[in-house]
């Protein structure tokens, strides 16, 4: 996703990035949550599972050109997916309640396939309109739990291996992590191999490994125990699932930001480079801090002041070359997760 951003540089680049990127995140999760409620030990889920990787693939190989001549490679594999599965798991899940809210999420899949359809039917410049209305209503039901009139997800009580769905998470974010470092990588490989690319290279690993020890910090603990004490897992999984989404979202505008700045470390650059590199990192820090008060009821002031000074830092391209920005931004998010870990490691040792 992150490449496809690099390659159109643009508003439009970037409404076409964000469609791609809730759908994927969308198939990824739903699957999810049908492997975490019917253990992949069952025949019949590993065949879901792997019917969804083969028609996944298939899906994926069409995202450079989902947009330009490649439509239907992207949305057949893509509306197999989504409808085909939910059927399997309003069939084979046993409890009511669950298959219920799993005929609700068919309705929603089902009300914006005629989006999705127009899309591929019109051209290029009308897709985009018809593609993010369908990506949107689909977030939108996402957020919502799918409700009909009258009908709601009550989740209460309702029995979920949310343990098992937070080590998907983790295996997700450790997913998009990697996307940033190979960027990191590709980057460096494509630049003259000079002191200013080894330096801005290096920097935007450690930036990389900050965020890794944010994830992975006193927000993992946090999320563990409250699953462990809670009476609505699936609450839990369910925002958690909002905040990862725009977490990716977040790592995938900071490996373009970086892409940009180690191939043109010096000199003037455009403010939205700055704006990027420290807007990526600033959306992760706060959705963390928003998940960590309004679902665990824990308040992170670290996440909230850092997210904040790193935003404006991007404005810093205004008069600094642009691996100046990325050193002020490197340099905060060291601090923060060092901070991190020296308080997990404090709670470690203490009796």
């Amino acid at each position: 996703m992150s490449h496809y951003l690099a390659e159109h540089f643009s508003l439009r680049g970037a409404a076409e990035a964000a469609v791609l990127l809730i759908s994927v995140l969308t198939v990824w999760s739903y699957t999810s949550w049908a492997a975490t409620m019917i253990p992949v030990g069952k025949v019949s889920s590993s065949i879901m599972v792997l019917a969804v990787t083969v028609m996944g693939l298939l899906m994926n190989a069409s995202i450079s050109k989902a947009f330009s001549d490649a439509a239907w490679s992207f949305l057949i594999p893509l509306l197999t997916i989504q409808i085909g599965r939910t059927l399997w798991t309003i069939i084979s899940v046993d409890d009511k309640a669950y298959r219920a809210h799993f005929g609700r999420v068919l309705v929603w899949l089902v009300a914006s396939t005629p989006l999705w359809i127009a899309g591929a039917l019109y051209g290029p410049e009308e897709r985009l309109y018809f593609w993010a209305a369908a990506a949107l209503f689909e977030l939108l039901g996402a957020y919502l739990a799918h409700p009909l009139p009258g009908k709601r997800l009550q989740s209460n009580e309702l029995p979920f291996d949310a343990e098992h769905m937070l080590e998907r998470y983790n295996l997700f974010l450790i997913i998009a992590l990697g996307e940033t470092v190979l960027m990191t990588g590709v980057s460096i490989a494509q630049s003259p191999m000079n002191p200013m690319t080894l330096f801005t290279g290096t920097l935007a690993m450690l930036i990389t490994i900050s965020l890794w020890a944010l994830i992975f910090g006193s927000a993992q603990q946090h999320t563990e125990r409250h699953i462990r004490q809670t009476a609505d897992p699936v609450r839990v999984s369910r925002y958690a699932m909002n905040a990862i989404t725009t977490m990716v979202a977040g790592l995938i505008i900071l490996a373009v930001a970086n892409e940009k700045i180690i191939h043109h470390p010096t000199g003037h650059a455009k403010l939205v480079v700055g704006l990027m590199v420290s807007g990526g990192p600033a959306i992760f820090l706060i959705t963390q801090s928003v998940f960590l008060k309004c679902v665990l009821n824990v308040s992170s002031h670290k996440h909230w002041i850092g997210g904040v000074i790193i935003a404006f830092s991007g404005f810093l391209m205004l008069i600094w070359p642009p691996y100046a920005v990325l050193l002020a931004v490197c340099l905060i998010l060291v601090f923060l997760a060092g901070h991190d870990r020296f308080k997990v490691a404090n709670q470690s040792s203490s009796p």
